[in-house]
C-alpha cells in the first residue's frame, strides 16, 4: 500500500489568508448592543492536496474570539470531471460562498451579503453540512453545465444563532438533515461567467425561543457576469419556513435579493456597489429569531491591490436590522494571501 501511494503523483497547496478590519459605526437609532468601533483580526489556513484520484481539502479559521474548522473533506475522482466528497462541506445553496470562502482577500468588498454569511458570523441560512457532496461538469459545445448535490447533517438553532454541525454526527436531537442542489451554465472555459439556480431543504433542530424544530425550504437563482471592465453578481432567494413550537406551528416566508456591480478602473483600483433588499420580512416568524439580520443594506466599496497578494479595501454601509435598529458604518480592511 505504501509503495502504491509513493508511486502516485502528489500535488499539494498551502495558502494562508489573513486580514485586519477596523470599523466605525454611528447612528442614534443603533442597537446599544452593537459596538461603535472595533478592530477585528482574522486568519484562515487553507490546504488542498491530491494523490492520484484522492483529494483532500481543509480550512481552519482563527479570529480574536474563537477558532473553528470551516471545511474538511476527502474526495475521490469518479471520472475526469466528477468527484464525490465526504466530510464537512459547504451547503451548495449559495453561489457567493462557493466563490468566496473564508479568505477575505478573495472578495471585492469587505462585507458579504447578509444571506451569504457563515453561521459563526451570524448567518441565518445553513452554510455547512456534514455528509456527502457530488461535484461535476458536463461539457456541451463550448460551454458546460456544473452541478453540486449535497446531503448530510446540517446546523441546529441555539440562543447564539445557527451552530454548524460537527464532522462526526452525534444524536439526531443535535443536528438534522440538509439536502441541497445547485446547477449553473458556464458559456465558455476561459471566463468565470455563470448563471444558474439552487434549492435547499433543511430540517433544523432547536433549543431556543420555544422552538422545537424548523422545516425549511429555500431556492433561487444567481448570475455572475463580466463584460470588459464591468462585473455583476446577484442572487435572489425565496425562503419558506415551518416552525414547530411547543404548542403550535407557524408557517411563514420571505424573499431576499442582492445585486452587486463593480468596475475595474485600472489593474489596481476597483469600485463596487451593492444593494440588498428583503420582501415580506416584517413580522416574519423565522427572522424574529435573528434580530441582527440586515433586511436592507446599501454598500459602496473601493479596493486597491497594491501587490498581487495584498489588497486594501474601504467600505461605506447603511443597514436596517430586523430589530428595527439602523446604523451607518465606515470600514477599512487590509487582506493578504500567502504565498
Amino acid at each position: 500500500m505504501f509503495c502504491f501511494l509513493y508511486l502516485q503523483p502528489v500535488s499539494a497547496e498551502f495558502l494562508l489568508f489573513g486580514d485586519i478590519m477596523a470599523f466605525v459605526r454611528s447612528d442614534p437609532k443603533s442597537d446599544r448592543e452593537l459596538d461603535n468601533n472595533d478592530i477585528l483580526p482574522n486568519a484562515t489556513l487553507f490546504y488542498s492536496g491530491e494523490i492520484g484520484k484522492t483529494r483532500l481539502l481543509a480550512e481552519y479559521t482563527v479570529d480574536d474570539q474563537k477558532t473553528h474548522l470551516g471545511r474538511a473533506k476527502l474526495g475521490w475522482d469518479l471520472a475526469d470531471t466528477h468527484t464525490v466528497w465526504l466530510g464537512r462541506l459547504h451547503n451548495p445553496g449559495s453561489y457567493w460562498r462557493s466563490q468566496n470562502h473564508h479568505g477575505a482577500y478573495l472578495q471585492a468588498t469587505i462585507s458579504r451579503p447578509a444571506l451569504s454569511e457563515f453561521e459563526a458570523s451570524g448567518g441565518i441560512l445553513p452554510a455547512h453540512m456534514s455528509g456527502v457532496l457530488f461535484d461535476g461538469t458536463y461539457t456541451q459545445g463550448e460551454g458546460s453545465w456544473r452541478y453540486l448535490l449535497g446531503a448530510g447533517f446540517g446546523p441546529r438553532l441555539s440562543s447564539s444563532g445557527l451552530v454548524a454541525p460537527k464532522i462526526i454526527k452525534g444524536s439526531r436531537g443535535e443536528h438534522d438533515s440538509s439536502l441541497a442542489f445547485r446547477t449553473g451554465w458556464l458559456p465558455d472555459s476561459i471566463f468565470t461567467n455563470e448563471l444558474g439556480f439552487f434549492i435547499s431543504r433543511n430540517h433544523l433542530a432547536s433549543d431556543f425561543g420555544g422552538v422545537k424544530e424548523i422545516e425549511q425550504i429555500y431556492g433561487g437563482f444567481y448570475i455572475n457576469w463580466e463584460i470588459d471592465r464591468l462585473s455583476i453578481i446577484s442572487e435572489t432567494y425565496y425562503i419558506s419556513n415551518e416552525i414547530h413550537q411547543r404548542s403550535s406551528t407557524v408557517r411563514d416566508s420571505f424573499s431576499n435579493a442582492y445585486f452587486q456591480m463593480g468596475y475595474q478602473f485600472s489593474e489596481r483600483w476597483r469600485i463596487n456597489g451593492r444593494i440588498e433588499q428583503s420582501w415580506g420580512s416584517e413580522g416574519d416568524a423565522y427572522l424574529a429569531l435573528f434580530s441582527s439580520f440586515a433586511y436592507q443594506r446599501r454598500i459602496l466599496a473601493l479596493r486597491y491591490d497594491f501587490t498581487h497578494q495584498q489588497a486594501l479595501k474601504f467600505e461605506l454601509e447603511r443597514a436596517h436590522q430586523q430589530s428595527s435598529h439602523s446604523y451607518n458604518q465606515g470600514s477599512i480592511q487590509w487582506s493578504i494571501v500567502f504565498p
